[in-house]
């Protein structure tokens, strides 16, 4: 052991102090020391907000891997003396090393690992853009499927486009779409539908002397001198203009 006097200019006096000897700290904590301070253990301070000392004489703290935080910020040792005490963010967020607090991915985004595995929550490369047919808000878990009767197109490409509830787009008129949807069907001939349906079940079938063809929101007439007596049952029946039968001669369509 080398002690070192050494002149403190501005009290004027001698101290003696030990070089090159750490302090033995607690766990949780580090040892602050130099030849200008005294040799004691109140030298020993709890480390920052993300990051850990756990074990014994350590003259700086460690920080939290990438995927876990630590928020206690100099105040309580317990919380800095174990690996475990940097916590595995939990699902929707990520973390650098040394983080605080862990960052919830940008809205259209997901992140569905809950605190199970710190390797799936490193970076802002961790958060999964939506696929086709859903959205997400900041820090969501899993995506939410568009509504029936709506859609959005983009696959897991911009997160921008699957933001916010209105990224997903109303079906046209004479079309439908179930949840999750990422493009809409129209209605077939032989039917028709005025608005956006969720299902094919809201096409409806054309009625007696109509048809229509694929996407009608209605049903065209037959022209004069031609009838189609089929009923409302059977969308086939109804599917094109030729199903209009012309009238035989001498007998009134009706």
């Amino acid at each position: 052991m080398l002690f070192v006097i050494y002149k403190d200019v501005e009290k004027k006096d001698f101290k003696v102090c030990i070089k090159n000897v750490k302090i033995i700290c607690h766990n949780g904590l580090v040892c602050l020391y130099s030849c200008e301070r005294s040799v004691d253990i109140s030298n020993c301070k709890v480390c920052d907000h993300g990051r850990i000392a756990t074990s014994l004489g350590l003259s700086s703290c460690s920080d939290c891997p990438a995927g876990r935080s630590l928020i206690d910020d100099k105040t309580d040792k317990t919380k800095h003396d174990e690996d475990s005490d940097c916590g595995i963010c939990m699902y929707g967020k990520w973390a650098y090393a040394g983080a605080d607090v862990c960052i919830k991915c940008k809205a259209g985004e997901y992140l569905s690992d809950d605190s199970s595995d710190a390797s799936k929550h490193v970076a802002p490369s961790s958060c999964t853009v939506c696929a086709k047919g859903k959205y997400s808000s900041s820090g969501d878990q899993y995506c939410s499927n568009c509504s029936p009767g709506f859609f959005l197109v983009d696959d897991g490409v911009l997160a921008i486009e699957h933001d916010e509830y209105i990224d997903c787009l109303r079906c046209p008129p004479s079309s439908h779409s179930a949840s999750g949807s990422h493009q809409c069907t129209l209605c077939v001939a032989g039917t028709y539908l005025e608005s956006n349906g969720v299902a094919a079940s809201n096409c409806k079938v054309c009625s007696e002397g109509e048809w229509s063809l694929i996407g009608a929101t209605f049903c065209e007439k037959c022209e004069s001198g031609k009838y189609l007596n089929s009923d409302n049952t059977n969308a086939a029946d109804h599917n094109a203009e030729s199903k209009c039968i012309v009238c035989m001669h001498h007998v009134l369509c009706i």
